[in-house]
């Protein structure tokens, strides 16, 4: 039997080559191996175990290096696909357009060893457009064409990425949230379909950025406006973050306030939180209390009540507002009247709102009521704001077909 047989699962095992007749050879440039009779190509299969990735950053280069173990089992395998992942922090570059120029890919793939037969390790070094970037996975690495067989009894490949930051811009390592960096790295025998990094398939490390963490926490507070008498928390709304540590709010002090809600003015309430590293992020910001314009307001006067006749079916009067009367904001005025009986109780009979130029007023007087001579007349001033009201002065008089009379 001549004809190549493609291996999927495993090579038997080590003993079974031993014992067979074995020999390695190029054809037509494609390694093969041969025993007894059967002649096998490279197999297409995931390529390491008890992988392990080390990083090293120095003189301005950084160094990933994979390193594991051929499948026990499998022995052949005709291409490598070897990824390393980057961090979030530093994934930028494989948008630069150098990157490749400026990284390599050095492998060292050991190859067939039984008896007197022996094979050199399969060692290059791939960079340049031979590299690959796969910027979807946040990857750059490379397809190794190995060709030769390989027992993966303890043999150990290694790779080794090697990307020279300092040419590409990169001067110091950048800061992360927890000071290091994260990289990941995989063998396998397929282009790259998975996300490397925080894979327990992949090989993990991370890199201490060795930068101190010099950063301060800032602190996010808006000056604040309030009415006199609002209730005031000077931390709701404000919030902190660190760089490294993320959300800090719930550290964040009141270091100064003299914020006083019950008077008008202008005051101060002053911030501070620390990190871990014990940087102090400060603020200060402006509380302004306004007066209360409805709370501290009074209500003016009628100054007037034209006479009021019996059957009158309208009462008419002045009060001492006009054009220039300071009103609350929202707050309309009423001219109200209620007649009052003997024991001095008594009961609406009209409302209207005043006319607020000249500070005039005409209340219809309700369709129930029929106004006799004699019955005693209160018309006073309601100021309403939403739902709050305060009453001005009275102005009493008598329904008569003479002048009203005033109290």
């Amino acid at each position: 039997m001549n004809g190549k047989v493609k291996v999927v699962a495993t090579l038997a095992t080590a003993s079974v080559l031993v014992m067979a007749p074995v020999t390695a050879q190029l054809e037509g440039g494609a390694p093969s191996i041969q025993t007894g009779n059967t002649k096998v190509s490279a197999a297409t299969i995931n390529v390491l175990q008890d992988s392990k990735l080390a990083s090293v950053y120095e003189n301005g280069k950084l160094k990933l290096t994979l390193t594991g173990k051929q499948l026990a089992q499998v022995g052949l395998i005709s291409t490598y696909y070897t990824y390393f992942a980057l961090p979030d922090e530093l994934a930028n570059l494989l948008d630069n357009p150098n990157v490749r120029a400026n990284t390599t890919l050095a492998y060292d793939i050991p190859t067939l060893a039984i008896g007197p037969i022996g094979l050199p390790s399969n060692k290059g070094t791939l960079t340049g457009n031979q590299l690959k970037v796969d910027q979807t996975h946040q990857a750059i690495g490379g397809n190794i064409s190995h060709g030769l067989a390989s027992i993966g009894l303890g043999a150990t490949n290694t790779y080794t990425l090697t990307i020279d930051l300092a040419n590409l811009g990169v001067s110091t390592l950048p800061s992360s949230d927890d000071g290091t960096l994260d990289f990941a790295a995989m063998s396998s025998d397929r282009d790259l379909d998975l996300n490397l990094l925080g894979n327990p398939d992949a090989a993990q490390t991370t890199l201490a950025t060795s930068l101190p963490d010099s950063v301060k926490p800032v602190i996010e507070a808006q000056d604040v406006t309030l009415t006199a008498g609002d209730a005031y928390d000077p931390k709701q709304g404000v919030t902190a973050t660190d760089d490294r540590d993320g959300d800090v709010t719930s550290l964040i002090q009141v270091t100064a306030n003299d914020v006083d809600t019950t008077k008008a003015g202008t005051y101060h309430v002053t911030y501070s939180v620390t990190d871990k590293a014990g940087n102090i992020g400060t603020k200060t910001i402006t509380v302004t209390v306004e007066d209360n314009a409805w709370q501290n307001y009074k209500v003016g006067n009628v100054t007037q009540v034209n006479s009021i006749t019996p059957g009158a079916t309208v009462i008419r009067g002045g009060t001492d507002y006009n054009y220039a009367s300071d009103i609350p904001e929202g707050t309309k005025i009423y001219a109200e009247a209620s007649l009052v009986n003997d024991n001095g109780f008594g009961r609406t009979i009209g409302r209207a709102e005043i006319d607020y130029v000249k500070g005039y007023f005409t209340i219809k007087v309700n369709d129930n009521e029929n106004l006799e001579a004699g019955n005693k007349i209160e018309v006073y001033l309601v100021a309403n704001n939403g739902s709050e009201e305060k009453t001005g002065s009275i102005f009493r008089t008598v329904v008569s077909a003479d002048s009203p009379i005033s109290e």
